[in-house]
């Protein structure tokens, strides 16, 4: 019997590449993100915690991006179709997970823009 073999485009190393920058650059912004929290607390007494910090989103998002990165590049080396299954789910799942940050971003502006309190110096400077 003749074997099967199994057809992936050339395009998958570059894809996981920029799947594993996502991952990357939202590591970073998450970084950023908490330390301006902190430096808000500390420099004007006030806290207001950002819901992508309460959930922890950058972080536990980031490692799904940079896994299925990961994922996607050791597709195009080494071909099975067990491994292009956990690809295809890890892909899934990545997708959503951007869905639900996408949500999370849109809560975030509605609640900011919906709060009666007036802004601190940060905010309003230009």
């Amino acid at each position: 019997m003749p074997r099967r073999r199994l057809w992936i485009r050339e395009e998958t190393r570059l894809l996981g590449a920029v799947q594993i920058m996502t991952g990357l650059n939202i590591h970073g912004v998450g970084l950023i993100w908490t330390y301006l929290f902190l430096s808000q607390t500390s420099a004007f007494g006030k806290s207001y915690i950002p819901l992508s910090a309460a959930t922890g989103y950058p972080y536990w998002s980031s490692a799904c991006f940079i896994f299925s990165g990961i994922l996607a590049i050791i597709l195009e080396r080494r071909r099975s179709t067990f491994l292009l299954s956990y690809t295809i789910i890890v892909n899934i799942l990545s997708a959503c997970i951007a869905v639900l940050g996408l949500l999370l971003l849109s809560l975030e502006f509605i609640i900011y823009t919906l709060s009666t309190r007036a802004p601190i110096w940060p905010e309003c400077s230009y």
